[in-house]
């Protein structure tokens, strides 16, 4: 007799009608509050800057079920599991755009999607254990490559980010090179100039968009 192994089954999405506990989290810049426009800064009495982070309340269900890192946090025996509140380091608009995530599945944003936007998404989505959104986000950065709509025009900055992503061992920055190896017609010398080194890497082989995909887990509805 065949043995099968059985797929794990994932429960149905949460609903805003069956989900009722609602979670704090706050965040704060990650280096500085240039990358965090919505983060105050105050002066106290000695005038020493204080930042005061960002609050976003959410709900519970929909992070967990979507997230094990939140899954975890929340539903542990961590302080975050008793007190149902978090402090992230994280960019707030890139932030913002993966919590809205948690309720549509889709990557909204009100103003331009740059390429920084998008690859900042995409490390959070890696952090937050999502690998859907993940793939997303990485598609609309493919498109922004190579898309009837392309828009390069932040490639410098989005090549830092890359770079400084776990030292540069990250798709975004395999994406990168191979942008930067495959445009031959494309004059790149004006951000080579501006790249870090490790960006302008010519061994490395081109990649179709789906290279750049993560694996993730196929599991059935009850």
């Amino acid at each position: 007799m065949e043995n099968r192994t059985s797929k794990p089954v994932q429960p149905k999405p949460p609903t805003l009608v069956t989900s009722k506990t609602l979670v704090t989290i706050y965040l704060t810049p990650e280096d500085d509050c240039s990358s965090n426009p919505a983060v105050t800064v105050t002066l106290n009495a000695k005038n020493t800057a204080t930042v005061v982070p960002e609050k976003v309340v959410l709900h519970r269900d929909f992070l967990c079920h979507y997230s094990p890192f939140f899954n975890a946090a929340f539903n542990g025996t961590f302080k975050e599991g008793l007190t149902q509140e978090m402090t992230l380091q994280a960019d707030t608009t890139a932030f913002g755009i993966v919590a809205g995530w948690f309720y549509s599945q889709k990557i909204e944003h009100l103003g331009p999607k740059s390429l920084v936007l998008l690859a900042r998404v995409w490390i959070l989505a890696q952090r937050f254990l999502l690998p859907k959104l993940q793939n997303m986000a990485m598609d609309e950065i493919y498109q922004k490559f190579y898309g009837v709509a392309a828009d390069r025009t932040d490639f410098d900055l989005f090549g830092k980010i890359a770079c400084s992503h776990v030292n540069g061992k990250n798709m975004l920055f395999e994406m990168g090179v191979d942008f930067l190896i495959s445009f031959h017609e494309i004059p790149v010398n004006r951000w080579v100039s501006r790249l870090p080194h490790a960006m302008d890497m010519r061994q490395i082989a081109r990649h179709r968009a789906s290279n750049y995909h993560v694996q993730e887990e196929v599991v059935s509805e009850k």
